[in-house]
C-alpha cells in the first residue's frame, strides 16, 4: 500500500513539474513574440515582402500570424496553470477527485500539443520566409540572417531590428519544446494509469472502507 501511495505522489509530481515547464515555455514564447511586434511598431515580421526597389522597405503581412502564436501560447499557459492546480489538489488529497478527469486531461493535452505544434510550425515558416527575403534580391548585403540585426536600414523605417533574430529563434525553440511537453503529458496519462495502478487499488480499498 505504501509503495502504491508513493508511486501515486511521484506520478502527480512529475505531471506537475511538466505543467510548470509548459507554463514557463508558453509565457516566454508569448512575451518574445510580443517583443518583436513592439520593435516592429505593432506589425508582424512573419511572411513579409522585401521588394527590389531603389530603397529598402519591408512590407508586412497579416498581424494575425503573430497574434495566433501569442494567443494560443497564453491560453496554453492558463490551461496548464489550471491543470497544475488540479494536480496539486490531487497530491494533497492523495487520490483522484473525479474518475473521468484523466480522460479529459488526455484529450486536452493532446489538443494543445497539436495547437502549440501548429503555432511552432507557423513561427518557423514565417521566420524562414523573413530571413530568405532579407538575404535575397538587391539588398543581399549580409551572409546570414542574424547579421541583419545590426543593419542601419531598420531605422530608415523607424523600426528596431536589433533583436528580431534572437527573439524569433528563441520563440521557435520554446514553441517546439512546448509542443513536446504537451505530447509527453498526453502520453504520460496513459503511462500513469499503468504504472500507478497500485495507487488506484489502494484508493479503491480506502473508498470501500469509507
Amino acid at each position: 500500500m505504501a509503495i502504491g501511495v508513493l508511486g501515486g505522489y511521484l506520478c502527480r509530481l512529475i505531471e506537475f513539474v511538466l505543467l510548470a515547464v509548459s507554463i514557463t515555455l508558453s509565457v516566454t514564447t508569448a512575451l518574445l513574440v510580443i517583443g518583436v511586434k513592439s520593435d516592429f511598431r505593432g506589425n508582424c515580421p512573419l511572411f513579409p515582402t522585401v521588394p527590389d526597389w531603389n530603397f529598402f522597405q519591408i512590407l508586412f503581412n497579416d498581424v494575425s500570424n503573430c497574434n495566433y502564436i501569442i494567443g494560443i501560447s497564453s491560453v496554453g499557459a492558463i490551461v496548464a496553470a489550471i491543470a497544475g492546480i488540479y494536480v496539486l489538489i490531487e497530491c494533497i488529497r492523495g487520490k483522484h477527485i473525479f474518475w473521468a478527469v484523466p480522460f479529459v486531461q488526455m484529450i486536452v493535452y493532446a489538443l494543445f500539443g497539436v495547437m502549440i505544434g501548429g503555432a511552432a510550425a507557423l513561427l518557423a515558416a514565417g521566420f524562414k520566409d523573413l530571413c530568405n527575403d532579407l538575404l535575397m534580391g538587391e539588398f543581399r548585403t549580409h551572409d546570414n540572417c542574424k547579421a541583419w540585426q545590426n543593419d542601419y536600414r531598420w531605422k530608415q523605417q523607424h523600426l528596431d531590428g536589433s533583436r528580431f533574430y534572437n527573439y524569433l529563434l528563441l520563440a521557435e525553440v520554446f514553441s517546439w519544446a512546448g509542443c513536446l511537453i504537451w505530447v509527453v503529458l498526453a502520453v504520460a496519462i496513459g503511462v500513469k494509469k499503468k504504472f500507478c495502478s497500485a495507487e488506484r487499488r489502494t484508493e479503491d480499498d480506502v473508498n470501500l472502507i469509507f
